[in-house]
């Protein structure tokens, strides 16, 4: 009878942490996609851009500028996150940036002749200010990717684009001359995608691919000859984000 009584006193004790446990309330993390907050990001930039060309008529000739693999820049964004649920949110943003590519060579078609190194100079920076959106789909083990695409306006500057002749060709040269230094400003679009990883409910590491264009950029040489210019680059981005 004694062990009886021991034992039921001793099966009381450990059932008694139980069924307290049992009266208070579960707390359930909250679910992926039900965030929703600001946030600001700052991105780092590199840019692959296909040849542009401009046209002379001084000297009648197409000169098509070939560019260094790799270009660089950097953006700032300050945006909004709505949690949709179901593991998926929405992100609108403003963002502005620029990138920046260095001229690697000139081609005078006319003349089938290409100049390089220190006979061929020029920058192509393009800044930009967009409205961007992602979709992003959260997997729950920190991972994010998204979709996204944008629409803005981007400035779009050919500084000091020109070669270097050793003889004059018609009215240019000898020594350094200058073809093209001007900018102008088009529509901007943007469409990529990437992905996210949160560190913490508050950081997120992410990377990603865009296709960047510029549209309708008309640049005038420096003998009044104007040409449309397409704008457009593959750009590997890499940022973080800070949610609030």
């Amino acid at each position: 009878m004694r062990t009886l009584l021991l034992s039921l006193g001793t099966s009381a004790v450990l059932l008694s942490p139980l069924a307290h446990a049992a009266d208070l309330d579960i707390v359930e993390a909250p679910m992926a996609g039900d965030f929703s907050g600001a946030y600001v990001a700052a991105r780092i930039a590199g840019a692959f851009s296909p040849d542009t060309n401009f046209n002379l008529t001084v000297v009648p000739t197409n000169i098509i500028n070939d560019y260094e693999q790799l270009g660089f820049g950097g953006a700032l964004a300050v945006g909004y996150e709505f949690g949709l649920g179901s593991n998926i949110a929405l992100r609108g943003e403003l963002e502005g940036g620029l990138i920046s590519t260095e001229v690697k060579s000139h081609t005078l078609a006319a003349l089938a002749t290409t100049l390089s190194g220190a006979a061929a100079f020029g920058t192509t920076e393009i800044t930009y200010g967009m409205v961007n959106a992602a979709v992003d789909y959260d997997f729950g083990n920190g991972f994010k990717p998204f979709v996204s695409g944008g629409i803005g306006l981007a400035e779009v500057n050919f500084k000091n684009h020109g070669v270097g002749l050793a003889a004059p060709v018609g009215p240019l040269g000898p020594g350094n001359v200058t073809a093209m230094n001007d900018k102008d400003s088009g529509l901007a679009w943007q469409i990529g995608g990437g992905v996210g990883y949160a560190i913490d409910e508050q950081v997120t590491l992410e990377a990603g691919y865009r296709y960047f264009q510029v549209n309708d950029i008309n640049l005038t040489a420096v003998d009044g000859t104007v040409t449309n210019v397409p704008i457009k680059q593959h750009q590997v981005m890499l940022g973080v984000r800070y949610g609030f």
